[in-house]
């Protein structure tokens, strides 16, 4: 029998499937309905709401998947998924992951939105989000001063606009949007951005160094290094918390540091393009340091910049 597996929303459990997997079995399919780990305070799974995050609920599903691909009585040839909210989001970038045990998904159901407002948002924002799909147009307080209000108290969350009109797209660059969606938003263009999304969380997955002063150790994340700098047979690194100096080549550095998102903008010094916040004509703001831009690294430099973004808002 071909078989639908269906994912609740944020804060949800298995019962808002329940409408759904009766009028879905009454037409020869078999539904299978589950709590998240760490779903939400009634979930029957295991698990802290404080833990749970869009990539733990991927992983419960793709188990699921596998589960009732086992069963005797499911044509694993005809799976289908299904979901409301940010269930129909896992769902999503699920199915794009297993193209080919995935028959189809049901396209009403995935963007089923919970409809909040930028005041409820940001009460909210006590719990840590993975990524955000912002409206521009929503009520009480629009999107992208929403969004500005949202980067005074994190800057790394990731953030993609939900737009009507795609000239709205350019403010994205102040607040760090990697990308825009234009209304109705498809299946596939969602998956798209969704696969973005992913590449870019694995890319920027914290990496640590340890660095030796006279008197300190310290252990600094590297997306707390806003440039490095050589001075002679030393590496300075300008941080978040303050300078360090150790005996290293520039070369070595670019080594040790490449995919971590740094790129040369002179010879001799790499910034940080997390920190980046303008560029000029032989000019790179990073932090409140301008560096120089070389001829020969603007256009490398540039290119690099616009792929960290994810390829940028255009």
């Amino acid at each position: 029998m071909p078989a639908v597996i269906f994912s609740h929303g944020f804060w949800g459990t298995h019962s808002v499937g329940d409408g759904y997997a009766r009028a879905l079995a009454q037409k020869g399919y078999v539904v299978y309905c589950f709590d998240f780990c760490g779903g939400a305070p009634g979930s029957r799974s295991s698990g802290s709401t404080l833990e749970m995050s869009f990539f733990t609920e991927k992983a419960d599903l793709e188990a699921v998947m596998e589960k009732v691909q086992g069963l005797d009585y499911v044509d694993r040839e005809n799976l289908f998924l299904m979901g409301t909210s940010q269930g129909g989001a896992v769902s999503a970038i699920t199915g794009a992951d297993h193209e080919e045990e995935v028959q189809g998904m049901s396209d009403q159901l995935i963007y089923e939105a919970d409809k909040i407002s930028g005041l409820d948002f940001l009460d909210a924002m006590e719990r840590n989000f993975d990524v955000v799909f912002m409206d521009i147009e929503k009520s009480h307080l629009d999107g992208l001063e929403t969004a500005r209000k949202m980067r005074e108290r994190d800057d790394t969350t990731i953030l993609i606009f939900i737009t009507n009109l795609a000239q709205y797209a350019i403010h994205g660059y102040e607040v760090n949007a990697i990308e825009f969606m234009v209304k109705p938003v498809g299946y596939y263009n969602f998956s798209d951005k969704m696969t973005k999304v992913l590449r870019f969380v694995k890319r920027n997955e914290e990496k640590v160094m340890m660095f030796k002063n006279s008197d300190t150790v310290a252990k600094i994340p590297v997306s707390q290094i806003l440039y490095q700098e050589k001075d002679k047979n030393y590496i300075i690194f300008h941080t978040g918390q303050g300078e360090f100096r150790e005996r290293g080549s520039m070369a070595e550095m670019e080594d040790k540091l490449a995919g971590a998102g740094f790129s040369k903008c002179i010879a001799g010094c790499l910034a940080n393009l997390r920190h980046v916040s303008r560029m000029e004509k032989d000019l790179v703001w990073v932090g409140n340091a301008s560096l120089p831009l070389s001829r020969a690294q603007k256009k490398q430099f540039t290119k690099e910049f616009v792929d960290f973004l994810g390829g940028g808002l255009v």
